[in-house]
């Protein structure tokens, strides 16, 4: 009975992974084209937002 609720979580806990990385994906191309359509682009911070986003920081953009 153990080894059913093992895999069970397993499976819950895949599924979860999975739809925060979609979430996070729609969020990172969220952040990317409201800066992308900024001069921030010009001044070759693109790399280092996308860093941060990459590492999950919450950034705070006033659009």
């Amino acid at each position: 009975m153990d080894s059913v609720n093992l895999n069970t979580q397993n499976m819950m806990v895949a599924i979860h992974t999975e739809v925060m990385k979609k979430a996070m994906d729609t969020e990172a191309q969220k952040v990317l084209s409201v800066l992308g359509s900024t001069d921030m682009q010009k001044s070759g911070n693109m790399q280092e937002v996308a860093q941060l986003v990459g590492k999950g920081q919450t950034l705070d953009i006033k659009a």
